[in-house]
C-alpha cells in the first residue's frame, strides 16, 4: 500500500487528493500490525523528486481547487492515487533521461524517510 507521509507535509495537493491524513511511520506499522498484518518492509519514496515540485504543486492544485465546484473529499479521496493529472504524456521519452538521476536518488533514498509518502508491504498471515 501506499499512503502520503508526515503532516506537516501537508499541502494543497492533499486537499484536491482527498485525502484525510498524512502518516508518521510508526503510526502507520501500528495501524497494520494492530489489524493483523506483518510488515515485510516500509519504504520511503519521492525524494528529490517532490521536495523539488513542492512549490509547484501547491500552486497548480490550489488553483485546481479554487475552480473546482463543488469540491467532494469524498469523491476525491475514491479517485486518488488512479488520476495523474501532472504526469508526462507519452510524447516526452525524453523526459525519462532527464528524470532517471531522480529516479536513482529516490531508490538509494528509500530507507531514510527523506521522501513524502510510504509504500509498505504487508500481508496476513496464513492460517
Amino acid at each position: 500500500m501506499s499512503v502520503p507521509a508526515y503532516m506537516k507535509k501537508w499541502q494543497k495537493g492533499d486537499e484536491w487528493a482527498g485525502h484525510y491524513r498524512r502518516y508518521e511511520k510508526d503510526e502507520l506499522q501500528e495501524k497494520l500490525s494492530s489489524t493483523g498484518f506483518e510488515i515485510r518492509e516500509v519504504w520511503s519514496y519521492g525524494f528529490p523528486i517532490t521536495a523539488l515540485l513542492h512549490p509547484f504543486q501547491n500552486i497548480y492544485y490550489g488553483r485546481k481547487l479554487d475552480s473546482a465546484v463543488p469540491y467532494d473529499k469524498q469523491e476525491a479521496s475514491k479517485q486518488s492515487g488512479i488520476t495523474r493529472p501532472l504526469q508526462a504524456p507519452d510524447w516526452t521519452p525524453w523526459l525519462a533521461g532527464i528524470m532517471r538521476p531522480l529516479f536513482f536518488m529516490q531508490h538509494v533514498t528509500r530507507r531514510t524517510g527523506l521522501g513524502d509518502g510510504w509504500i509498505a508491504l504487508a500481508q496476513k498471515p496464513s492460517r
